[in-house]
């Protein structure tokens, strides 16, 4: 008979293979590494040009809001840095 109980064993077998898994991870992050630690997350001048005027609609939308809650007349604002 072993000394160790099944269920300890079970238990460093399971450690063992995240431990593996982890190193295994680890190395390919690594070594397959493409050189462009960001590139899902570059950005082309079209979709930031959306994405900032998505931020201005939702600017003016909260602006007016704000605005109509207080019963104040609603001004229109335009983008921040526009005149």
């Amino acid at each position: 008979m072993s000394a160790l109980a099944p269920s300890l064993i079970v238990l460093f077998v399971i450690m063992g293979a995240g431990a593996a898994v982890l190193v295994g991870y680890s190395i390919a992050r690594f070594y397959l590494n493409s050189g462009h630690p960001n590139s899902f997350n570059e950005r082309g001048p079209s979709q930031m040009e959306y994405m900032r005027d998505v931020r201005d609609r939702n600017r003016e939308q909260l602006y007016d809001e704000a605005m109509g809650s207080k019963g104040a007349a609603k001004a229109h604002v335009g983008p921040v840095g526009h005149a």
